[in-house]
This record gives C-alpha cells, structure tokens and sequence, in this order.
C-alpha cells in the first residue's frame, strides 16, 4: 500500500462523469477513478474547505464513528475487480467496512485520515500523469486566484468607488 493525495476532481469535456485522480508521490503515474456527480461535489468541497448551511453526508458518517467510540484510522483502495474500484474504511481494533473509493476518499479528507492505494491497483490502472499533475497545478493557481478575488469582493466598501 502506497498513500496517495487527490490531485484533481472534475470533469473532462465530452466526458461520459466527473473523475477523480490520485497520485503517489515519487510515481510519475497518476490513478483516474470515474466516480458520481454529488461525490465530485464532496471531494472538491472537502478539498477547498467549503461546509455548507448544514452538515453533509460526509459530517454524519464523521458523527456516527465518533458516536459509536471508533476512530477511522486511513482508508483503502484494494483492488479492481470486473472494471469496478473496490476500497475499504479502516477503524480502530482493525475493523473494516467496505465502500466506495469515493466515499472512502471523501471521507478520508473530512477527517484527516491517510489514503492508501495497493500497489497491484496502481500496476493495472495507472497511467502516465504529466499532463493531469500539470493541470491540476493549474488548477490550484486559479482556486487561489478565486479565493483572493472572492475575499475582496467581501472585503470592498462599495463608497471606495466614485459613482458616475
């Protein structure tokens, strides 16, 4: 098992959904994983820190464990089987509950926890990443962009500016 960060979350125009992509640090190669429209959502909203009016899915799955006196210790993407991503959630007391990579992954990014990928998934999906790591290098410079402007929309007194 290798941990793995989220490097991007989106869509590709003329793409059939929203992906996202994984990538092990010191591998050139990166881990696309098709995944649902409201999953996207999630992840790219853990990402960029964004909480909603209310507590999401991802904050009540978070409330049960705690709830029930279990802690997630990282989350697991085991394996590929018949073209579909298996993963696992793994608790304290090496309990383990199986789950989407999706949910897994979103999950691990609410609470902080590491994701793992097996090196037998990352030998049969991988693929070559320059151009995804690039992309999504791009990506976080325009998030940072969006949060300055954002700010100073916040920020401005609207008498700052003359009226004509």
């Amino acid at each position: 098992m290798r941990e793995a960060q989220v490097l991007a979350v989106g869509q590709e125009a003329g793409s059939a959904g929203p992906m996202m992509v994984l990538g092990v640090e010191g591998d050139e190669r990166v881990l696309p994983i098709w995944i649902g429209v409201a999953e996207a959502t999630c992840i790219a909203a853990e990402q960029q820190g964004i909480r909603g009016p209310r507590p999401g899915t991802l904050h009540l799955l978070a409330t049960l464990i705690g709830a029930f006196e279990r802690r997630l210790v990282s989350v697991r993407i085991t394996e590929l089987r018949d073209s579909v991503f298996r993963a696992e959630l793994v608790f304290d007391a090496d309990t383990t509950v199986s789950a989407r990579p999706s949910d897994a992954v979103g999950l691990a990014l609410h609470v902080g926890v590491p994701i793992l990928v097996a090196d037998e998934v990352l030998d049969e999906a991988a693929v070559p990443g320059a151009g995804v790591v690039a992309g999504a290098e791009q990506q976080a410079g325009l998030d940072e962009e969006f949060r300055r402007f954002r700010r100073f929309i916040d920020e401005v007194d609207p008498d700052e500016f003359g009226r004509s």
